[in-house]
């Protein structure tokens, strides 16, 4: 009967004892196991008198409302005595265990919110860091936009410089089209002028012709005074003859000269201007074969960054996308752990408060729905201590009646004090192992955030990494633009140069031009001048060639003097008409030199201007490209200074979780310390152990250092 009745009793004790030392996890502060220092078997009062009659008024006393207790073991049947004040006694000993029992489920319960508050700690600040890392892509990303547009307007610059060019070359061979109209043009104006001076020419001849006729109508009237002159006018002719000849040969000789001089003159003006359209041509091929090529030579290596922006793109997403699956298994991984612990917690604390996954998304429902389940399973609880109470003081009542022999009772206490001390021998291995199992589950989560600190060291050292090779692509990036700058402006003042000497070469040939022009036409003058004069010795020849043949007609006769004279002025007539067609001809040569020279000078002028704004406009596209560059060399060092000072602060947060972690092997190491103090008591044969029942679980400073640090770790973000 007494087996029957006190086996149930201690085994569910001993399970919800051994439910309450279970640790919850790695939020659990160390050595603060619910239900380590009590008794796990029935209390033991002392012997009572023989025969007690028990009261009828100790049925019916309180048990304290709203507290959980374990249900302690009945005594044996002869372990106590008949007696009012040991029934009294131990029912003030089991309200004590149950008040007791209900501190340490309250204690559970605020260490169960406690780990709530350090798990929603730790998801607040896992949501931090991934808005962190959400808010440094889209930061990536906007950077990225930036370089794209940059570049786009880089690509729309060098577009509006190809069209400019473009227009260039279209303007070049508007101005070589207009040139060939006005070449057309020139002829057709040469023809007309041809035609003119043939009509001129025409009419001085019928002028001459009258001029003839009137000669020889007067000649009729003078022919007998010509008759009368013949013989003179043969000598004066003979002489006049010999002086018009050596005049005219003299004449011809230098007019001669004049030509040849003129000729080999506007050769070498024609050759010259051959040559100057040549270079025109040539500086014309040069520059549309040069734009080409720095077409060419733009459109490959705008194709090149583009490919490199491409790469570099694709290199930093992937190793983002690769950092980003690291970071999600890692906290994949995590969280799994931690669902996992949370799970074995759950399991661990004797199906306690039967929470899930549910239960971190819906906190507040939860745990008043646990609460209210735990106050009922108090309840419960505590109606089926009550139940047993009056079970139990039904039962000693009845054993009360049967305890006669002092000497049984004797030798029942004990048996009882055996059973006490190997209860506490068992309680005394349980709270080692108990020990033992913390200090492992401790050296786990040690091992754990060393892993999780080894593994930020490790991003940090892959994020320094890309740092720098990010830092020296955008050094080698500004470098090659810095350089490609320099080409390119040395380039443009080479350019600048050729076209500097290139329009001074041309400043000069205008000027020698307008010095020939000069000399021409003061040639020009001078041979007007020798004109006139011939021109006026031709009037007086004309008059003594009248009076000579007046004085000829009259000494030879009409029809031989009439001969000779119109011999002589066929002879004059064509010489003079030779004369005047070779003067027209130079002064139309001479006109339209000067009208191309002219022309020339006002493309050139034109051209000159347009080289000029120009050169205006690729220097203000020069420094809007500098200032470009120099503002995306600032954006690049910001942006560099800012990613030290994040360096600076991981670096300071690493510093501070080896400290905690130092702090904390030593706290292991003091604990592990005051462990073996206890086993080495717990090992001597005289060593004494009371179990006090009556005294509430105590909480070490080691513990309370260690749940702090533990709370401070679970705080941190991961």
């Amino acid at each position: 009967m007494s087996e029957t009745n006190h086996n149930p009793a201690s085994k569910s004790h001993q399970k919800k004892a051994a439910g309450d030392r279970i640790p919850a996890g790695p939020g659990v502060p160390l050595g603060s196991s619910l239900g380590s220092d009590h008794r796990l078997d029935e209390p033991h009062g002392p012997a009572a008198p023989e025969n007690p009659v028990a009261p009828e008024n100790n049925a019916e006393q309180p048990v304290a409302p709203q507290q959980p207790a374990t249900e302690p073991s009945p005594p044996p049947p002869d372990a106590q005595p008949l007696g009012t004040p040991s029934v009294s006694r131990q029912q003030r000993e089991l309200l004590l265990q149950a008040s007791q029992i209900a501190e340490q489920l309250q204690d559970q319960s605020r260490d169960n919110d406690r780990r709530e508050n350090n798990l929603n700690e730790q998801l607040a600040a896992l949501d931090q860091e991934r808005r962190s890392l959400r808010l440094r892509v889209q930061e990536f990303e906007d950077q990225m936009l930036d370089r794209e547009e940059a570049f786009d307007a880089e690509r729309a610059e060098f577009a509006h410089k190809f069209a400019t060019c473009e227009k260039l070359v279209g303007e070049l061979e508007q101005q070589q089209k207009e040139m060939t109209t006005a070449r057309a043009a020139l002829d057709v104006e040469r023809a007309q002028l041809r035609e003119e001076l043939g009509r001129d020419l025409e009419v001085e001849r019928a002028v001459l012709k009258q001029a003839q006729s009137t000669i020889e109508a007067e000649r009729e009237q003078q022919r007998h005074e010509l008759q009368q002159h013949r013989d003179e006018l043969e000598e004066h002719r003979s002489k006049m003859h010999e002086s018009v000849h050596a005049e005219l040969t003299s004449e011809r000789t230098e007019f001669e000269k004049e030509r040849t001089e003129w000729s080999n003159q506007r050769d070498r003006e024609m050759a010259e201007l051959a040559h100057e359209r040549d270079i025109n041509d040539e500086a014309l091929t040069r520059a549309q074969e040069e734009l080409l090529s720095a077409k060419r030579a733009q459109e490959a290596e705008i194709e090149r960054r583009t490919a490199e922006l491409e790469a570099s793109l694709e290199e930093i997403r992937e190793e983002f996308d690769d950092q980003q699956a690291q970071k999600q298994a890692d906290w994949d991984t995590r969280h799994a752990a931690e669902k996992a612990g949370i799970e074995s917690e759950r399991e661990l604390t004797a199906q306690a408060v039967h929470r899930s996954e549910e239960e971190l998304r819906q906190q507040c429902e939860n745990q008043q729905q646990q609460f209210q389940a735990e106050n009922e399973e108090f309840q419960r609880d505590c109606e089926i201590r009550r139940q047993q109470l009056k079970q139990e003081r039904t039962v000693l009542e009845n054993r009360m009646q049967f305890q006669q022999d002092h000497l049984h009772k004797m030798g029942q206490q004990l048996e009882g004090s055996q059973r006490d001390w190997q209860i506490d021998k068992q309680r005394v291995q349980t709270e080692l192992a108990q020990q033992i199992e913390l200090q492992r589950l401790r050296a786990n989560q040690l091992d754990h955030y060393r892993l999780i600190l080894d593994e930020r060291d490790q991003s940090f050292g892959r994020e320094q990494q890309l740092l720098a090779q990010w830092r020296n692509t955008s050094d080698a990036d500004i470098r090659r633009e810095k350089a490609r700058l320099r080409q390119e402006q040395d380039v443009w003042e080479q350019e600048r140069r050729a076209q500097q000497a290139e329009v001074q070469r041309q400043q000069d040939l205008l000027t020698l031009h307008a010095e020939n022009l000069e000399a021409r036409r003061d040639r020009l003058d001078h041979l007007r001048t020798e004109l006139e004069e011939t021109h006026r010795r031709t009037l007086e020849m004309r008059m003594s060639i009248e009076e000579a043949w007046a004085q000829f007609s009259q000494t030879a006769g009409d029809n031989d003097a009439r001969q000779r004279v119109d011999a002589a002025t066929a002879a004059l007539q064509e010489h003079y008409d030779q004369l005047s067609k070779t003067v027209t001809a130079q002064q139309q040569e001479l006109f339209d030199a000067q009208t191309a020279f002219q022309k020339q000078r006002d493309e050139f002028r034109g051209e000159r201007h347009q080289l000029t704004e120009w050169i205006g406009e690729r220097e203000s596209a020069f420094r809007n490209w500098e200032q470009q560059l120099r503002q995306e060399a600032d954006k690049l060092d910001t942006l560099s200074a800012d990613w030290r000072t994040a360096r600076d602060s991981w670096q300071q947060e690493k510093v501070a979780a080896e400290g905690v972690i130092r702090s904390l092997l030593a706290q292991l190491s003091e604990v592990n310390g005051d462990a073996d103090a206890h086993d080495a008591a717990l090992l001597q044969p005289d060593a004494d152990f009371p179990v006090d029942i009556e005294s509430p679980p105590s909480t070490s400073p080691d513990d309370e250092a260690d749940d702090s640090q533990s709370v401070d770790l679970g705080n941190r973000p991961i």
